[in-house]
């Protein structure tokens, strides 16, 4: 049987159970099987020198990681146990070992604003993080997120096909739908541009190049697979005279329960109800 080049221990949390883990690398190491590995694990893990080492003999080469968050604020509110200055901390430990990581973010919490998002996009490449997910916050039915956001009239689409983490289906409570889902795209085109493509292949370090070569190309094609609807958007409020911030408090989101999904929301606005909220804006009743 041909050895694979690479193995990927399918867990949540690989480390859960750390005596579990330790008994498993340690047998690894014995058997002789240092095939290159990577898995999901938390942060708290660089606290562990005892494991850190057997990950580095054994070749682990990279670890996905929910880092989450930067906002100290949002970060406590996710009942994370974890600071900024944590993570860092660890990310440098981590790297000490030899271990890449591909880091995971979530936009979009009630604490979070645009400022948010680039902040994390500075945080992600001055850590040198080998790889990132920049995701959008999603209220799962049966959390109490859902429930908080349906009780506040913010959820804007029940189209369960787009509960997946990259499409905006609530509103959030510091910027705008229309905000969050561009800046989100942004974050991921600011990460993997091709200068922190390139940056890569000065260190040659392959392999993590050709992961950002690809997330380069994935995140340009999502770009385009949003352009079309934003765009239809822009459009009709351009027509209005208005800016896309300001007007869209004007369409009752709050009141909208259900929808099948964002595209058919923006084609299914009642126009002329606008242009008579804006008339009545504009020449109040004396």
């Amino acid at each position: 049987m041909r050895k694979p080049q690479w193995v990927f221990f399918y867990d949540d949390n690989f480390a859960a159970n750390r005596s579990h883990t330790k008994k498993l690398l340690t047998r690894m190491i014995e058997e002789g099987i240092t095939t290159n590995w990577m898995a999901q694990v938390r942060i708290d893990i660089a606290k562990d020198e005892e494991l850190m080492d057997l990950m580095r003999r054994t070749n682990c080469k990279r670890v996905y990681i929910g880092l989450e968050s930067i906002n100290p604020q949002t970060l406590k509110s996710l009942n994370k146990g974890q600071t900024r200055e944590d993570m860092e901390k660890a990310i440098r430990t981590i790297h000490g070992y030899g271990v890449n990581i591909h880091g995971m973010f979530i936009f979009g919490a009630d604490h979070d604003d645009v400022a948010t998002i680039r902040e994390t996009v500075k945080f992600a490449k001055r850590m040198e993080l080998a790889s990132v997910q920049f995701m959008v916050l999603t209220p799962l039915p049966g959390t109490p997120v859902f429930d908080q956001m349906e009780r506040e009239g913010r959820l804007l689409s029940r189209d369960w096909g787009y509960y997946d983490a990259h499409h905006v289906v609530f509103q959030p409570k510091r910027m705008s739908y229309i905000q969050l889902q561009k800046k989100t795209i942004w974050a991921m085109l600011k990460f993997y541009s091709l200068p922190q493509v390139f940056s890569r292949l000065n260190r040659f370090d392959i392999w993590n190049m050709l992961l950002r070569a690809y997330g380069w190309r994935i995140t340009r094609q999502s770009r385009r697979n949003l352009r079309g609807f934003i765009k239809q958007l822009k459009e009709k409020y351009r027509e209005l005279g208005e800016d896309i911030d300001t007007a869209k408090n004007d369409i009752g989101l709050k009141a909208r329960k259900t929808t099948d999904d964002l595209k058919e929301f923006f084609h299914s606005i009642n126009w002329d109800q606008i242009r008579k909220i804006k008339e009545k804006r504009l020449n109040p009743p004396r």
